[in-house]
């Protein structure tokens, strides 16, 4: 199976990835490991809140590549090209022919929601294969 799971860099997001895929994994399997940010490529304009995002999602990569690359194949895939995220997931898991796509999932309002958006909700409403969303605790 090919699984392609998105991160945010944040650590609940990275835990609760890790544990969903960790005890569904065959030898055989690969997951895409994918962190998304909107920017041009080789943008070395970044402030400096964005290279904190940069550093934060290598390190989310870093840390899911040690768990689960004992139980599959594991590719990561850090995307700073001026896409956004959902944009990014959703072509990534159509060139890699993914069967699989999982996100974390935050609750909000739909105030935050219309003034924020929601990679997650972006992705479910696109998808055309199966998504599996993770409810992030409330403080994620």
């Amino acid at each position: 199976m090919r699984f392609l799971a998105a991160t945010d860099g944040r650590e609940a997001t990275t835990v609760l990835l890790r544990e969903y895929l960790q005890d569904r994994l065959a030898v055989d399997d690969t997951v895409h490991l994918v962190h998304s940010l909107e920017g041009d490529d080789g943008d070395a304009g970044f402030g400096d809140d964005q290279s904190d995002l940069v550093l934060r999602g290598r390190e989310s990569l870093e840390s899911l590549e040690e768990w689960l690359g004992e139980r599959a194949d594991v590719e990561t895939h850090q995307l700073i090209r001026g896409n956004e995220p959902p944009e990014d997931v959703l072509q990534l898991a159509h060139e890699e022919g993914v069967d699989e796509i999982v996100v974390g999932i935050r609750q909000r309002s739909a105030g935050e929601r219309a003034l924020f958006g929601s990679t997650a909700q972006s992705i479910l409403q696109r998808a055309d294969r199966p998504v599996v969303a993770l409810p992030l605790p409330e403080d994620g």
